[in-house]
């Protein structure tokens, strides 16, 4: 699987991006803990779908271009939350909880990143509907504690992290 999600992004096709979105319908089918979901998620795919073959039929063409925005969007989203985060990573299982210890609001702020197309001319940035602006999406977080990579220099060795964007179980 690794080789072919590498095969696929060298492509420019962003495969990790997409099986991360894929996962969240998944998790209600596959994980026990999160079966109380399961007819919200087989709701949700019925509304989708059907929405697609709606457009399908009614243009062809619409279809087409609506997949390829969809390909883009998934091509910027990835790019700009992936210089968004330096927390550190919880692998957990799907009973247990995210461990919350020093995280409040300061570390944040101090691990969340925003990058602007333009602070110079701001309707640019609504190219990418203000996703730039991702530290007022953190200022009203569940958790978050004064941590490391706060201040000058603070993210220099970071590289940035792919398929991010979705890692909420629902």
């Amino acid at each position: 699987m690794l080789r072919t999600l590498e095969a696929l992004e060298w492509a420019y096709i962003p495969a990790t991006e997409l099986l991360m979105h894929l996962q969240v319908a998944w998790r209600p089918i596959l994980e026990r803990s999160q079966r109380q979901y399961r007819s919200r998620a087989a709701a949700m795919l019925i509304v989708r779908l059907g929405l697609l073959m709606l457009l399908g039929l009614w243009s062809a063409k619409a279809l087409l271009l609506y997949v390829l925005a969809y390909a883009l969007f998934v091509h910027a989203l990835n790019f700009f939350h992936a210089f968004h985060h330096t927390c550190e990573q919880y692998f957990v299982e799907p009973d247990q909880a995210v461990p919350a210890s020093g995280r409040t609001s300061a570390y944040e702020q101090g691990n969340t990143y925003s990058n602007l197309i333009s602070q110079r001319r701001p309707w640019l940035n609504l190219l990418v509907l203000n996703f730039g602006y991702h530290n007022a999406h953190h200022q009203r977080a569940d958790h978050g504690g004064q941590g490391e990579g706060t201040g000058q220099g603070r993210a220099d060795d970071f590289i940035g992290a792919h398929g991010v964007s979705f890692l909420t179980v629902v």
